[in-house]
């Protein structure tokens, strides 16, 4: 018996080659778009947030002038965040004595449901909640985690989604504080 395709056949394999073709250029652009250094109007608006922290206070980026500050937004239910968190309190213990701050902003979540995972889950910086996701469609964030770094002058300098490396963190905070701190070395 010969082997012969069939229209339909040849026509679904088609279709599902050019999906996978559409979905991987959308794939491509979206993590090329994630890594960008955020533009100047947008800045503005992206240092100027101050969020409810859990223990009762009001912080954002400008709460630590000439200070690096860095920011994880993040979600209780987003795996990767849990691992994002993992790589920044390495950097927290690290990087005690530099000045730079890290920040864990949590996003569109209930007040409570945040504080049960906390009290699981501690974070060794201080957690905002950004409960409508207001501040972070504002400044962009489409996907979780999210980590934005901010100059010492509190400047958004970078933003990316997914989850950021030690090295490439560290090489970033070094690139704004001008100086070398913490162990490029190790892998996070």
């Amino acid at each position: 018996m010969a082997n012969v395709r069939s229209p339909i056949g040849t026509v679904a394999i088609g279709l599902a080659i050019v999906a996978l073709a559409s979905a991987s250029g959308a794939l491509g652009w979206w993590v090329a778009r994630s890594r960008v250094k955020i533009d100047a109007a947008a800045t503005t608006i992206a240092s100027d947030f101050r969020l409810q922290s859990l223990d009762g206070g009001v912080l954002g980026p400008s709460s630590y002038p000439d200070q690096v500050v860095v920011v994880d937004f993040w979600a209780t239910w987003c795996g990767p965040c849990k691992v994002q968190t993992k790589i920044l309190a390495m950097l927290v213990a690290e990087l005690d004595a530099a000045p730079v701050r890290f920040l864990a902003v949590n996003v569109a979540e209930d007040e409570q449901l945040v504080r049960e995972f906390v009290g699981r889950e501690p974070f060794p910086y201080p957690v905002l909640l950004d409960a409508d996701g207001e501040v972070a469609n504002n400044i962009g964030v489409f996907g979780l985690p999210t980590v934005a770094i901010y100059g010492r002058d509190g400047e958004l300098v970078f933003q990316q989604a997914g989850v950021a490396d030690k090295p490439t963190l560290l090489r970033l905070i070094n690139d704004e504080l001008g100086a070398s701190v913490g162990d490029p070395a190790e892998d996070g």
